[in-house]
């Protein structure tokens, strides 16, 4: 599969404004359109990683990215927008998905715990 800074026509449709004529797939676009830039980077990263993976090493690499998430300045800043200041006018670390770099999106994906995965176990 290719890298995340080559799917420019996956970014695109964000900016698009045609339906894909499914409500749930055309919700999940309008949050992915107002949401962080950084979130869609990780989100094709995870597809990207996941293929071939078993549902258990999904469920790890979940958990290790929404470890990884916190520790970033977006998720803070999400929530001061929506939660804190209701102003829901985030100010993300990256104005767009192309502008973050991908050591910035490996970042996400780097080992959250010393010793063994909380998740080890699962599916064995």
């Amino acid at each position: 599969m290719e890298s995340c800074l080559e799917t420019d026509n996956f970014f695109g449709a964000f900016e698009s404004t045609a339906a894909f004529g499914d409500e749930w797939l055309d919700a999940a676009m309008a949050t992915c359109k107002h949401g962080s830039p950084t979130t869609a980077r990780i989100f094709i990263e995870q597809m990207r990683r996941a293929k071939g993976m078993s549902l258990a090493d999904m469920f790890r690499m979940e958990l290790g990215n929404a470890y990884q998430c916190i520790r970033h300045p977006d998720f803070a800043e999400g929530n001061r927008a929506l939660l804190i200041d209701k102003d829901r006018n985030p100010k993300w670390a990256y104005k767009t998905a192309l502008d973050i770099p991908d050591s910035y999106v490996d970042a996400h994906f780097e080992p959250a715990w010393s010793g063994a995965h909380p998740l080890e176990t699962l599916g064995r």
